[in-house]
C-alpha cells in the first residue's frame, strides 16, 4: 500500500534530521520505499505455520543502503509518535 503523503513527509523531516550510516558498508546514502511494507508474526505448531490463525502485523517505512542494499525498517505508529522522548 502506498504511504499517504503526509506521513512519507513527516517521516522523511525526521529521518533527514536523523545521521546516517550504513552499518554494513559505511555508506551514507539512503533510499526510503513510499510503500508501507509490514513485519508479520505468524503462529506456528511445531515447525509448521497455522494459517488458520490469526495474522499479527507491524506497519514499517522501509529504506536501504543504496551502496549495499542493507534493509532498515521503522514502525510508523513509534517513528511518527515516540513514547520515549
Amino acid at each position: 500500500m502506498k504511504l499517504e503523503k503526509s506521513v512519507l513527509d513527516e517521516f522523511m523531516k525526521k529521518f533527514n534530521q536523523m545521521p546516517h550510516r550504513c552499518p554494513v558498508c559505511g555508506c551514507e546514502k539512503f533510499g526510503v520505499s513510499d510503500f508501507e511494507t509490514q513485519i508479520l508474526s505468524l503462529d506456528r505448531q511445531g515447525s509448521d505455520i497455522a494459517i488458520s490463525k490469526e495474522i499479527s502485523h507491524l506497519p514499517t517505512i522501509t529504506t536501504h543502503c543504496l551502496h549495499c542494499g542493507h534493509i532498515d525498517q521503522f514502525a510508523i505508529s513509534v517513528f511518527l509518535n515516540p513514547v520515549v522522548k
